[in-house]
């Protein structure tokens, strides 16, 4: 036979006193064991949370960070429709200057680990450092892009948007296929342009461009599709440098270098300059040389593309054509540019639009006399 503990009253099997004091003591009871469940709960919560997060850096952290880019850079080319044409520009010296060539895309370093187990880190450190590990590979993804992607393209891409703007500026189309020669013209110019005939060539130059794109007004290049691009031999690329890197150089050099006060008096009289002028053009064409010397070819591509127009309501388009594309200290560059301006002829509707031109038109600006 049970009793109530609180109110001392008889109770039958199972049952379960109704007085005040018992239903109190059941109700502060209950609220317990809530608040003890929820900060069980919440505890567990908590724990899992921590872990997840710990987990879902240590993912990030080991992601692959191998650009694109470079699976893309090795596609194959499309076979060579047009052999290639002779030397971009040949400098004052009488040696062909061609080369221009750097890496398409750098991939990021990645070290490796020496062995050794890591020291335990407390959870908000280990959070932290899965953290910051996680930005450092998004950087290095995002770096790897930024270098890599479709810089080869650079160049091509410029001079469309040279032809789309009608620019008269020859120098802005020579520094796309050869940046140092066409820094050492641009020297050249500066010191000479007071010249009566360098200024009259550099005029017509301008005006001559100007003629051209005002009989094609309105012409448009709508899009460059690049087709293939297949990145060029190590060997083919020494070839090129060493076209560059010529043993005359060293000789040119020596002569500027025994040059006396009367060699400078009849370069003055020749170019009818100063004497000051003509010690300049001799610094100018050693520095150009000692550039020379100082080139590397490192990377090249050989790229198929296909040139879209549009004039005057009509479209056509150019076959496939290939250019090599190469860097040079650092700079990508059109390497044989004029098979590139020769292969852009338009078939059909736009046959009348003869962009080779502009390759003989851009490089008109004689200073031939002066070397």
């Amino acid at each position: 036979m049970a009793f109530c503990e609180n109110c001392g009253r008889e109770l039958g099997p199972d049952e379960v006193c109704d007085c005040q004091k018992t239903q109190a003591a059941e109700t502060s009871n209950a609220e317990t064991e809530t608040k003890t469940q929820t900060e069980e709960a919440s505890s567990t919560e908590a724990a899992a949370g921590a872990d997840t997060t710990a987990a879902t850096e240590t993912a990030a952290a080991s992601t692959d960070t191998t650009p694109a880019t470079e699976a893309a850079a090795s596609t194959d080319t499309t076979p060579a429709t047009e052999a290639a044409a002779s030397t971009d520009t040949t400098p004052a010296t009488g040696a062909a200057v061609s080369a221009d060539t750097t890496p398409y895309g750098q991939a990021a370093a990645s070290g490796t680990g020496s062995g050794d187990k890591p020291a335990k880190k407390a959870p908000i450190a280990l959070i932290a450092g899965g953290a910051a590990a996680a930005v450092v590979v998004v950087l290095a993804v995002l770096i790897v892009s930024l270098m890599g992607s479709g810089s080869y393209k650079t160049p091509i891409k410029t001079l469309v948007k040279l032809i789309n703007k009608q620019s008269t500026d020859a120098f802005a189309y020579q520094e796309l296929m050869d940046p140092i020669i066409t820094d050492y013209t641009r020297n050249l110019y500066n010191i000479l342009k007071k010249n009566d005939d360098v200024k009259e060539n550099f005029s017509d130059m301008k005006s001559n461009l100007a003629d051209f794109y005002e009989d094609i007004d309105g012409f448009k290049i709508t899009k460059c599709d690049f087709v293939a691009a297949k990145e060029m031999k190590s060997k083919d690329l020494r070839e090129i440098q060493k076209s560059i890197n010529n043993d005359y150089i060293d000789d040119m050099i020596e002569e500027i270098d025994e040059l006396d006060k009367g060699d400078y008096e009849d370069m003055a009289d020749d170019l009818d300059i100063s004497v000051g002028d003509a010690k300049k053009v001799a610094k100018a064409t050693k520095s150009y040389l000692q550039a020379l010397r100082k080139v590397k070819v490192t990377k090249g591509y050989e790229v198929t593309i296909r040139i879209y127009g549009k004039y005057q309501g009509d479209t056509d388009k150019t076959d496939k054509m290939d250019v090599q594309v190469i860097k040079v200290n650092g700079k990508w560059r059109i390497y044989q540019a004029s098979s590139l301006f020769r292969g852009m002829e338009f078939n059909d509707d736009l046959s009348d639009v003869k962009l080779r031109k502009l390759y003989s038109l851009i490089n008109s600006l004689d200073l031939s006399y002066i070397y």
